[in-house]
């Protein structure tokens, strides 16, 4: 299902940034107990690498201006 994708790749993708030594692609593919195969896995980080790269160039990150919810200025 499409939130086990997204969940698995965002996780796959979050070890490898985080952790020096990490989970190979086909150690993920048994660490997923076969839900998906080793082909799967790669298509699966290949897009999410893509995805954020596509969101990360298409416009800086928001600015937020948080209004204090008293009468004193910050």
């Amino acid at each position: 299902s499409t939130s086990h994708c997204l969940f698995v790749s965002a996780f796959m993708l979050a070890s490898k940034v985080i952790c020096d030594d990490t989970y190979s692609n086909k150690t993920w593919s048994i660490v997923v107990q076969g839900m998906f195969q080793l082909c799967e896995i790669n298509q699966m980080e290949h897009e999410m690498c893509q995805y954020l790269e596509r969101g990360h160039s298409r416009e800086p990150y928001p600015t937020y201006i948080l209004l204090s919810s008293s009468n004193t200025t910050p």
